[in-house]
C-alpha cells in the first residue's frame, strides 16, 4: 500500500487498516481473476503502479464489464482508495 511505502502527503499518519484494506482488494482480484493486479518485472515500476493510481485502475475497469463481477470490481476499487 502506497502509505507502508512511505508515499504520503505531509502529516499523514499511517496505520495498518487502510494497508490492510488495500492488500485484502489486491488478493480478493487475484483470487478471482488468476492474475495479478499489479505487475511488472521492474521493482520501480511496480512500486509506480501501486502509489499512481487513483483505484480505479484498467484492469478493475475491464473486471466492472463482466456483468456478475460490476459490484465486486467497485467495491475492490473503494478499497484500493481506502
Amino acid at each position: 500500500a502506497p502509505e507502508v511505502l512511505g508515499v504520503t502527503t505531509e502529516g499523514y499518519e499511517p496505520s495498518p487498516p487502510p494497508a490492510d484494506v488495500y492488500a485484502v482488494a489486491c488478493l480478493t482480484y487475484e483470487l478471482v481473476t488468476s492474475e495479478l493486479l499489479f505487475s511488472s518485472s521492474d521493482e520501480l515500476a511496480l512500486v509506480a503502479q501501486h502509489v499512481s493510481h487513483d483505484g480505479w485502475t484498467e484492469q478493475l475497469q475491464h473486471l466492472s464489464q463482466i456483468g456478475p463481477f460490476e459490484n465486486l470490481a467497485r467495491v475492490l476499487g473503494a478499497c484500493l482508495r481506502a
